[in-house]
């Protein structure tokens, strides 16, 4: 048996669990309702791709912008990286060293202000 909507784990789950209300207007004008039909799986691939490149791309272009502006603002490009050797002093990085990074993710909203994605 397939996980319910309660069950799902993510947005695959739920593309799989997902039923589309299929309406079609009768001769007297008023809506009804054909049975639900389930999204086949050239369908949920297909929004699943779609998830995955609109991640990429807008990742991928906010990292391209902040970079730039980095290489433009040698100052700010030089506090980043010293707070970046002083916070990440381990070969493996944590989510509390990333949380604390805070200068790096002053430039980050920066760079988003200046061009926002989307």
């Amino acid at each position: 048996n397939p996980p319910t909507t309660d069950d799902a784990a993510d947005f695959i789950d739920l593309f799989l669990n997902m039923k589309v209300d299929d309406q079609s207007i009768g001769s007297s004008g008023d809506f009804k309702l054909s049975e639900a039909k389930e999204l086949t799986v050239d369908e949920v691939v297909a929004q699943a791709f779609v998830f995955i490149l609109a991640g990429f791309d807008t990742t991928a272009n906010a990292l391209a912008y902040t970079s730039w502006l980095l290489a433009c603002h040698p100052e700010a490009q030089r506090k980043c990286r010293e707070e970046i050797d002083d916070v990440c002093q381990d070969e493996s990085i944590s989510y509390e060293d990333i949380s604390n990074l805070r200068y790096l993710e002053a430039a980050c909203k920066e760079t988003l202000r200046f061009y926002p994605l989307g």
